[in-house]
């Protein structure tokens, strides 16, 4: 059972048996979080140039408004005492555009952002991270519905891959953790557990029909 098991992980689940590549350290919005270890984790704060840098201390900007920035960013929406608070659209020059709401100049509640490679994700955000429940569609066409912490899939999530194989369970910062259940398309449907996205059990298989 075990070695039938990791042949279809190794054949459908290709994450399942390899470790995750030490992603470099980022800094743009432009990098795409999926499958990043801790160190290499963005930091979206460092990306959103504070006002207070920008617009002299004594105007205060409230209201509807348009902030085009020296490096290219442009911000359209809401002020509050010179804060992006409320809901707006900023366009990085590089091509990312988040559309949602803002408190004091982040990300936070309800947005969508969109990657310039083609990646989208729609959900909670808090501080700049993708924090609460989301979506995430890669341009690849594989989709992760779930629990996000801190830019990552940490919590319950079910993981789709383009070819229709699917692991519904347990993730901690991006990989499978814990007890997971893998569909896959022929019908076999596995329920096994896994460690930092290694299969570490022969688990069992649920007959269907």
């Amino acid at each position: 059972m075990t070695s039938t098991i990791s042949a279809l992980a190794k054949c459908l689940f290709p994450c399942l048996t390899r470790p995750t590549a030490q992603a470099p350290t980022r800094t743009s919005l432009a990098d795409d979080v999926y499958v990043r270890t801790p160190a290499g984790a963005s930091n979206l704060a460092q990306t959103l140039p504070l006002l207070s840098a920008i617009v002299p201390e004594d105007s205060q900007r409230t209201g509807q408004r348009t902030l085009t920035y020296a490096n290219g960013d442009v911000y359209v929406g809401h002020f509050v005492n010179d804060q992006r608070t409320g809901q707006g659209t900023y366009t990085f020059a590089n091509g990312n555009k988040y559309v949602g709401h803002f408190v004091s100049n982040q990300f936070n509640g309800q947005g969508t952002l969109t990657f310039a490679n083609g990646n989208v994700y729609v959900g909670d955000f808090a501080n700049n991270q993708r924090t609460g429940q989301g979506t995430y569609t890669f341009a690849n066409g594989n989709i992760y519905v779930g629990n996000f912490v801190n830019d990552q899939f940490n919590g319950q999530g079910a993981f789709t891959y383009a070819n229709g194989n699917v692991y519904v369970g347990d993730f901690v910062n991006n990989q499978f953790n814990g007890q997971g259940t893998l569909i896959f398309t022929n019908g076999n449907v596995y329920v096994a557990l896994f460690v930092n996205g290694q299969l570490i059990n022969n688990g069992f298989r649920i007959n269907r029909g």
